[in-house]
Order: structure tokens, then C-alpha cells, then sequence
């Protein structure tokens, strides 16, 4: 198989033996910051090309690349019709200015984009095919030509308004993807979840009064991009579609493997299977992962790919999980393998557990985490009934830690109790 960037169109093929589709195009390198300094790679925009060919390459160099299934995406990438769907014309007329200016022309006109937006001469077109990535994986995977996968996508896109390019994003990927197949393939309930440290501002606004999509959004709050008070968790959806949008927004950094758990288990999945989705789309950003220089967050690939293993149980196993942010090479590459090693059907890796009490410090949930998760049930009891039982308005630190000074490091880890069936039943050694 060419892995530098030819990819394998299944239209007309018979069906494959491998059930997880990957996106991934050489096209989506040239978008790059022309105002980067050639000689110094370490002051380069963190949003850089090595982002996804790292991750690409890392998956064939650990042998699980060859057991996908390459998704083709067009020659021309997303097309205005399909960019609208998510967008203004004006927005898309916008960006298309700049399809054909040369450096020069691009610099003078960057001053009328926001600060976080850079150009370079491929940009728009490396933005059309990762959008268009994301749409043909989530069509091959409703089609059944594959049961899901992964897109190694850029530039990320759930910072993308209707109307404006922002926060490092041109066109909502995501956004794209669900609004095609609502209105071409008539699928009636499309969950969205977005892991991504930074709230997905784009994402929400779209959906905001759409019943028929439930975003649910982890990301850090207080001070941190894209400073908008819709993140807050008291943005419950619109009036005809209240508990559909569900913030729950840490107030600091610091947030480790136990505190996701601690939310997919408490809140993510219960919330997720009772609205019963047809799909379900990941924005995920692995800026939540340690090491990242920009989201200061402890999140292992092995705590990824638990809540990816998680999510597979919803839909009947129809997930896409497209990339959005994620600036430390290292992280994004094992943590991309990871959910990967998941969606081919792989076990989730045992989530480390050592006797120390530094270390055993690391699978509980931190008391800013529980009281976040605790009050944002307290907004969305009044729609969930999962979340209006007695359990779920338990206080959980002190049960919590005794779990954690009786069990035994052999048996099952401190999250099994009390969780419904199909829940994650992870072990810690």
C-alpha cells in the first residue's frame, strides 16, 4: 500500500474485510503559516502539517494502518453547496478570496481575518478536503461500507462559525458532516461529542436549537479560548431543544484520566443512551492530553481510548472520530494509535496503578472535577431522567476513596461499581 498519500476509493468494490475507515490526504500539508521562520521548526505555528503525518505514518510504522480501509476524498474537496449547509455564502465567497492570491498578497490581507486564522497559498483547499474528509468517512460509515473510523484531519474546524473563520478553523468539519447526513441521508439523531481542551463554540451554535443533535462538550472554562460564556454550562439548548447541548466546563487545568471517566461515567454515557443515537461524531482534539503545550490537562492515549471504547457501544457502533486540536506531536500520534487499536476492535490497555499514593492519586476523580460534574447534573436533571435518580445526586468523594483503600489492585478498577451495563468495565494494574 502507497502511504504518502494515494488513497483507495471502495465504491464498487466488494465489501471490506476490515471495518474501520481512515481519511487521510498530502493535500492537507500545505496549509502552513508562511509567516513561520524556515530555520527555526520550534517556532513554528503549533497547528502544523507534522500534526497528521506524524499520526499517519505512526500507525503503519505500528502495523495497525494496514488494517484500514483509505476513505478517497474528492479532487475538489467540500464544494460551496456542501460548505453551506454549515455556513453563510458570505463566509464561504469570504474565503475564497484567498484561493488564488500569491504569499505577498496573502500577508497584506491578514490583517482582515482574527488573529488565530493563518494562510498560505493552499490553505483553502487543504481546508475543503479535511472537511470533505470527515463527510465521506461519516457516508462510508452510514452506508456500511465500513462500521467507523478515524480522520486525520486539517485545519481543525469546530471553532468555525456559520458566518467566520476562527480559532486556527476555516470551515466546521463536524458540523458539515452532520448536517449531510440529515438532510441526504435522513438520519434522525447524530450525538456529537467534542473532547477537544477548547470548547467547540462552532459546533454548539449550529446545533443550538436542533433537537435532533445532542452536543456534548468537556473542555476548560475560566480564562481559557475561546473566552465565551456560552461554554458555561448553563447553555442547556434552545427552546425547543433544552438538554440537548450539555457543557461541562472544568474551571482549571490539571484534569487527569479519572476525571473524563469520572464525566463519561456519570454523565456522557447515561445522557448518550438515553437519547439513543443514530451517529455519533467525536470532535476530538487531543489538547486534553499530557504534554500538550497549550491545554494543560494530564489525559493518557490510554484514558482516549477508554472513552472511545465507551462510545462504540451507542449507534450500534457507528462513530467517526475526526481530529481537531492537538499540538504536541508525540501526544497526538500514540493517542491517535490508541483510538485506533479501539475502533478495529482491540481492548482498551489496562490504565496504570501503582501503590504509591501519588500514583493511586491519579485514578480518582479531583474534588474541582466532581463538583463540576455534580453541578452540571443539576442543570440537566430536569431533562434526563438518567440523571434525576437518587445515584446520580450522590456526593462521590468519599465513596470514591473508599473504594480506593479497599479494593484490591487485582480486581475490577474503582469506576465498575455502580455503573449500568453498558458501560466501560476497565481494570487498573
Amino acid at each position: 500500500m502507497n502511504i504518502g498519500g494515494g488513497s483507495h476509493n471502495i465504491e464498487g468494490r466488494n465489501k471490506p474485510t476490515s471495518n474501520t475507515g481512515l481519511v487521510y490526504d498530502i493535500r492537507m500539508l500545505s496549509h502552513r503559516n508562511i509567516q513561520d521562520p524556515p530555520d527555526r521548526p520550534d517556532l513554528a505555528h503549533p497547528e502544523r502539517p507534522a500534526r497528521i503525518s506524524a499520526a499517519f505514518g505512526y500507525l503503519f510504522e505500528k502495523g495497525i494502518g494496514q488494517e484500514c480501509v483509505r476513505i478517497e476524498i474528492p479532487a475538489t474537496g467540500a464544494t460551496d453547496d456542501i460548505l453551506k449547509l454549515a455556513h453563510t455564502e458570505e463566509h464561504v465567497n469570504f474565503l475564497k478570496q484567498y484561493e488564488d492570491c500569491d504569499d505577498s498578497e496573502l500577508l497584506e490581507k491578514a490583517s482582515d481575518l482574527h488573529q488565530d486564522i493563518f494562510f498560505s497559498h493552499d490553505s483553502i483547499l487543504a481546508a475543503r478536503v479535511s472537511c470533505g474528509g470527515v463527510l465521506e468517512l461519516c457516508k462510508a460509515v452510514w452506508k456500511g461500507d465500513v462500521q467507523n473510523g478515524v480522520a486525520l484531519v486539517r485545519p481543525p474546524g469546530h471553532h468555525a462559525e456559520h458566518d467566520k473563520a476562527y480559532g486556527f478553523c476555516f470551515f466546521n468539519n463536524v458540523a458539515v458532516a452532520a448536517r449531510y447526513l440529515q438532510k441526504f441521508h435522513q438520519v434522525k439523531r447524530i450525538l456529537i461529542v467534542d473532547w477537544d481542551v477548547h470548547h467547540g463554540n462552532g459546533i454548539q451554535k449550529e446545533f443550538y436549537n436542533d433537537p435532533n443533535v445532542l452536543y456534548i462538550s468537556l473542555h476548560r472554562y475560566k480564562d481559557f479560548f475561546p473566552n465565551d460564556p456560552v461554554a458555561y454550562m448553563d447553555h442547556v439548548g434552545g427552546a425547543e431543544a433544552e438538554g440537548r447541548n450539555v457543557n461541562i466546563p472544568w474551571p482549571c487545568g490539571g484534569l487527569r484520566d479519572a476525571d473524563y471517566l469520572h464525566a463519561f461515567h456519570r454523565i456522557v454515557m447515561p445522557v448518550a443512551t438515553e437519547f439513543q443515537p443514530d451517529f455519533v461524531i467525536v470532535a476530538s482534539g487531543f489538547d486534553a492530553a499530557e504534554g500538550d503545550p497549550l491545554g494543560g490537562c494530564h489525559i493518557s492515549p490510554g484514558g482516549y481510548a477508554h472513552m472511545a471504547y465507551m462510545l462504540k457501544s451507542l449507534a450500534k457502533g457507528k462513530l467517526v472520530l475526526a481530529l481537531e486540536g492537538g499540538y504536541s506531536i508525540h501526544a497526538v500520534k500514540t493517542s491517535i494509535y490508541e483510538v485506533t487499536r479501539i475502533l478495529l476492535g482491540h481492548p482498551p490497555p489496562l490504565l496504570p496503578y501503582r501503590a504509591s499514593h501519588e500514583d493511586s492519586e491519579n485514578m480518582v476523580p479531583q474534588p474541582v472535577a466532581i463538583k463540576t460534574i455534580n453541578q452540571v447534573i443539576e442543570y440537566h436533571s430536569n431533562y434526563w431522567k438518567c440523571l434525576s435518580t437518587p445515584y446520580f445526586h450522590k456526593p462521590m468523594s468519599g465513596m470514591f476513596a473508599e473504594q480506593l483503600s479497599t479494593r484490591n489492585t487485582q480486581n475490577d478498577g474503582i469506576f465498575s461499581e455502580g455503573c449500568r451495563a453498558n458501560y466501560l468495565h476497565f481494570r487498573c494494574v
